[in-house]
């Protein structure tokens, strides 16, 4: 299955999905051009830098892992700072210097994209109520404002 899809600022297009590999597709062709494995498992997310240059996928393993995508490659650079908690969501900051992670726990997370360092950890989930919150959602504003969109565990039941 195909559970998410990024497009770069040059054309390019990529997905990624439960098959735990990310796909950059030939447009014009309508088929694969690259296929590698996203090194953490299913993945549940990506995000394309706003330079272009890297492509930041959330995996079942709970790692953010950075691939270049610079100059027409796709290829790994680094696992950011590994953490608990199967990665939903992922949004750049304009600088493309942090990264912002909503999870499965119910945490936002804020990465240093240059170390590799989680900078901060957010948990949403209110101290009242029992039930995790699935951050499926997030976006940086141009003045560093994280906004997200969630859903409480309760409300998604089998």
């Amino acid at each position: 299955s195909v559970e998410a899809l990024a497009f770069a600022p040059d054309g390019r297009l990529f997905s990624a999905g439960h098959h735990a590999s990310i796909v950059e597709w030939d447009l014009v062709a309508s088929r694969p051009r690259v296929t590698v494995d996203s090194f953490g498992g299913a993945v549940w997310c990506m995000a394309v830098s706003h330079s272009g240059s890297h492509l930041a996928v959330g995996c079942e393993d709970g790692s953010v892992r950075v691939f270049d995508i610079s100059d027409g490659g796709l290829s790994y650079q680094r696992t950011l700072e590994m953490q608990p908690g199967r990665v939903l969501s992922l949004a750049w900051h304009r600088s493309d210097r942090v990264l912002v992670a909503g999870t499965a726990k119910g945490h936002l997370r804020k990465y240093n994209v240059t170390s590799g360092r989680l900078v901060q950890r957010i948990n949403v989930d209110s101290a009242a109520r029992q039930e995790s919150a699935l951050v499926w959602s997030v976006v940086v504003l141009a003045d560093g404002t994280v906004v997200l969109g969630e859903q409480r565990s309760e409300e998604h039941t089998s």
